[in-house]
């Protein structure tokens, strides 16, 4: 059993401007929102269709300062607030974390499909996991038709979280999600895993705050390459057939800083988090 990386959640203080920037740097179609089921959170987002992963960035409203989404920004601005992974079997994923010591914060069921949040400091960065049900593609299926996520042609590769011990995080990922761990750690390379489709890398934190540094992405030939930093987080867009993580590196210091407790269930409106 091999995890797939299925959802990206950015956090940002001004919606508007980092959707329309992420549109324009990733050649994305509009995506979808659902201000009734965010407004429990003060918190305002869009969803938007990358490959066969989805992209949501999310703003609080500044109504309720106390809630997670707020609290997030306020310890250290825009940054990459949670990552979401599709298994085959959850249940199996949970008992391999249990040997470990690891248990979830939140455990629930969303449009039928089994869901559980796991806490940044075991794991590097909040981390969802989502095991769907039936022949489901993902959550947002009526939202996001097979025809329209075939069109999207920006692809992500790889992801660097930056973290406090990388080769502790890299063997505990690949002991609970699968795939093959390379490098050992040591030395500004770090340590990765292999999953399904796409390479995490995990270097170490330094001064910044722990969490998600870049994400790798492939572009069509008449896209744009380079470096785009979005809400804190880097972007680097390579040309369809580079190396997965082959410009992985630290990165800014963006990235979830240290967190506690549940967020709330997958979907529009899943970046809540912990407080």
């Amino acid at each position: 059993m091999t995890a797939r990386l299925r959802h990206i959640v950015l956090a940002t203080d001004d919606l508007a401007a980092a959707v329309a920037h992420a549109r324009a740097g990733l050649g994305l179609a509009p995506g979808i929102a659902d201000a009734e089921a965010m407004r429990d959170f003060d918190l305002e987002h869009e969803v938007l269709v990358l490959g066969s992963t989805y992209l949501e960035i999310v703003a609080p409203l500044g109504n309720r300062p106390e809630l997670p989404g707020a609290k997030f920004l306020a310890r250290g601005g825009p940054g990459g607030y949670m990552l979401d992974l599709q298994v085959p079997d959850l249940d199996q994923v949970l008992r391999r974390a249990a040997r470990l010591g690891v248990a979830p914060v939140m455990r629930d069921v969303y449009r039928g499909n089994h869901i559980c949040q796991l806490h940044p400091r075991d794991f590097g960065t909040l981390l969802e996991v989502d095991q769907l049900v039936g022949d489901k593609d993902w959550h947002w299926d009526a939202e996001f038709p097979a025809q329209v996520r075939a069109a999207e042609r920006a692809r992500p590769t790889a992801a660097v979280l930056a973290v406090p011990d990388p080769a502790a995080t890299a063997r505990r990922w690949a002991e609970v999600f699968g795939g093959r761990l390379a490098g050992d750690g040591a030395g500004p390379a770090g340590a990765a895993v292999e999953l399904d489709g796409v390479t995490v890398t995990f270097t170490g934190a330094g001064e910044g705050r722990p969490g998600l540094r870049s994400v790798d992405v492939t572009v069509p030939a008449d896209g744009e390459t380079g470096e785009l930093e979005l809400a804190g987080v880097v972007f680097r867009r390579q040309p369809a057939g580079m190396a997965a993580g082959a410009a992985a590196g630290p990165g800014p210091a963006a990235g979830p800083g240290p967190a506690t407790g549940p967020g709330p269930a997958s979907g529009p409106g899943a970046a809540a988090g912990p407080a």
